[in-house]
């Protein structure tokens, strides 16, 4: 029982006991002390120091972005709330966040002056460098793209349309759900595939897998973060699904052996398929969750890959917590042949599911955008 934080007692342990590999997967501190471990034990993981400062950086991100003539949010920095002349020419509504954070933590939507006041100091709570990075709010659909790593070989391997919704007042909006593959997969693959690949290449990233989230304007597509990491998401049991390859065990692999695969990914992984795929996130009010109703039994429905529940019955989801992705109490992965079919398996998931607080309220946030979707892929 060792705190990651303390890279000295996990070495003196390893090396005590003997072990074989050092792995995380998503948390990005953790993933950070997993880089430190590796290098003191000599060990493989997949990420590099050099890749991982560029890449988890939201600004180094942007420059990195910006010389492979790839669209990115624009951004200005506030070196403290006393910066007048820089305040008073803000046009609002703006986005303000840490640049080395993640799961939507520190981030906050201002819509005048004196809601910025109020957030730049907790944004800056948030941030390790002590950095803040103030964009615009940009309203817009979101996709989001997936890369495998083999070998310095750079694979796009999964897109999807991100959908988001307000689902509580004085917060950011939160992902409700994916849907596999993106409505946008074409336009993405002619205008940004090969330049994303050569950005990869041209920093030296030889193994591994990375996410990148975007809005879609117009046709255009705008980057405003990268994951040098597994997507929180789990997205890779829709990858499995649909193409037999767990990234997360690769993962595993090369931290034991140096190695992901013995496969040849680039036989093997197909962005495009015919088929469509789901991931639905259940967000719910912070609070005691008394009882979570409905799981085995969606897990029992035709098509559906699995129902994962992130907080269990009798964990508290604190009020720190509320607006953030750790408000996601529940999700839920299923694949269907075709479109209508997809609609129904989601409406029948949402009848299905109750999260029931201590209280015996409902902690459902309203996550339901039936009409949105049919809407949205209405010719597609």
């Amino acid at each position: 029982n060792i705190s990651t934080a303390d890279v000295d007692a996990l070495y003196e342990r390893s090396k005590k006991i003997g072990i074989d590999g050092v792995v995380a997967g998503v948390h990005e501190f953790n993933i950070s002390k997993t880089i430190d471990l590796a290098e003191r034990l000599n060990l493989p993981f997949y990420a590099e120091r050099k890749h991982w400062e560029i890449c988890s950086n939201k600004d180094s991100f942007k420059k990195l972005c910006r010389k492979f003539d790839i669209p990115v949010v624009e951004e200005f920095s506030i070196g403290n709330m006393n910066d007048v002349e820089k305040i008073k020419n803000i046009k609002y509504p703006i986005i303000i966040k840490p640049v080395d954070n993640s799961s939507a933590r520190g981030i906050y939507i201002c819509d005048n002056e004196k809601e910025l006041e109020e957030n730049y100091e907790k944004a800056m709570s948030f941030s390790e460098s002590k950095k803040i990075l103030v964009e615009p709010y940009i309203n817009a659909k979101e996709a989001t793209v997936y890369y495998t790593v083999q070998d310095g070989q750079v694979m796009l391997s999964l897109m999807g349309d991100r959908h988001v919704k307000k689902v509580q007042e004085n917060s950011i909006p939160l992902p409700v759900s994916f849907i596999f593959p993106s409505k946008h997969i074409e336009t993405y693959i002619s205008k940004l595939d090969e330049k994303v690949k050569k950005m990869i290449e041209y920093i030296g990233i030889r193994n591994g897998t990375f996410f990148i989230q975007s809005f879609v304007d117009d046709g255009g597509f705008i980057f405003y973060e990268m994951g040098f990491r597994l997507s929180g998401s789990k997205q890779y049991k829709i990858m499995e699904e649909m193409n037999g390859l767990n990234i997360l065990e690769m993962i595993v692999n090369y931290s034991m052996t140096s190695t992901m695969t013995n496969k040849n990914l680039k036989n093997l992984i197909n962005p495009r398929y015919n088929d469509w795929a789901f991931i639905l996130n259940f967000m719910i009010k912070p609070g005691t969750v008394g009882r979570i109703n409905g799981v085995e039994e969606v897990k029992k429905l035709n098509n559906i890959i699995d129902a994962t529940v992130i907080i269990p019955e009798g964990m508290v989801l604190p009020e720190s917590h509320r607006g953030t992705l750790r408000q996601k109490g529940l999700s839920v992965y299923g694949r269907t042949q075709s479109k209508d079919e997809m609609f129904s398996l989601i409406n029948k998931v949402y009848d299905l599911v109750e999260i029931i607080s201590e209280e015996g309220e409902n902690m459902i946030l309203d996550i339901r955008y039936m009409d949105e979707y049919v809407r949205y892929y209405e010719n597609y």
